[in-house]
């Protein structure tokens, strides 16, 4: 935006060469929107400082955000033997099973623990559940 700035500092140059009259009206008006010129050229260098202050600290967010996502989202790449937190031995597909309570006609989920379980209760109206085992689980 330095060419906006040198561009209006030419032209003030060239008003003060061409000795304006300031006491006419044409004379007053074009020193008037030279200097109006010169203003704006001030502002916009100072947005595009803005804008490109503003960027950096963008760049800066968004890397920090990649790390945050990168510690979230991190899939473990190892076979789980070495000492890392990673959780790799434990089961992640836990597989549920739909089962239809005869008291209240809801449909509940329960994981194969629970149904190995003697005990299933119904969470919506606390009734036991009686589970008949088919040849084909559902």
């Amino acid at each position: 935006m330095a060419y906006l700035a040198e561009q209006v500092a030419y032209l003030k140059g060239l008003a003060e060469g061409m000795k304006i009259d300031e006491s006419k009206d044409e004379g007053n008006l074009l020193v008037k929107i030279i200097d109006v010129l010169e203003e704006m050229a001030v502002t916009v260098e100072e947005i595009d400082e803005d804008v490109l202050d503003n960027s950096e600290r963008l760049d800066d967010v968004e890397d920090c955000l990649d790390d945050i996502c990168d510690d979230l989202y991190d899939d473990c790449d190892c076979d789980c033997d070495c000492d890392c937190d990673c959780d790799c031995d434990e089961e992640d597909d836990m597989e549920f099973y739909e089962v239809e309570c005869p008291s209240c006609n809801e449909k509940v989920y329960f994981d194969e623990d629970m149904i190995n379980d003697e005990s299933l209760i119904c969470p919506n109206c606390n009734e036991k559940i009686e589970i008949e085992f088919e040849d084909e689980e559902e």
